[in-house]
């Protein structure tokens, strides 16, 4: 087993302690967030597919837009921005495969709701990111 093999294990592990901690509890546990970051790094010197700084800072700075105006929730912010460090040369597709996972989420939470908007509260995004993360982790684009 190579170390890159190594590190995206870990990574889907970190995915799904998000996934889970969100859908629980509508919480991004910090230090996820945190080794997903580190994994991304190490990631990056061992494999030589240097993180473009720029476009994550940016993602981070529309992130945190949207999250004032009430978009997003930071956890997530701070979720997505960790998953662009660790795929950063699948950027688009980690945006398309989340978009997807995402409607899927919010259909489901209609349908369990029957429809009425109004009875949803907030809906676990952290699952659509870790379903996207792990569709390009995974090679598989839809």
């Amino acid at each position: 087993m190579t170390i890159q093999s190594l590190i995206n294990s870990l990574i889907l592990l970190l995915a799904g302690w998000c996934a889970l901690s969100d859908l629980t509890a509508r919480r991004i546990p910090n230090v996820a967030v945190l080794l997903m970051v580190i994994c991304a790094m190490v990631q990056s010197f061992s494999t030589g597919m240097w993180i473009d700084w720029r476009t994550a800072m940016g993602a981070l700075v529309i992130g945190l837009a949207l999250f004032l105006i009430g978009c997003f929730g930071a956890g997530d912010v701070k979720y997505f921005w960790a998953c662009m460090l660790v795929v950063p040369n699948q950027i688009e597709e980690l945006l398309i495969t989340t978009s997807l996972a995402g409607l899927v989420l919010a259909i489901v939470y209609l349908a369990k709701h029957r429809f009425r908007p109004k009875e949803v509260d907030t809906i676990p995004y952290g699952v659509a990111i870790s379903t996207g993360l792990a569709l390009c982790l995974c090679r598989i684009f839809i």
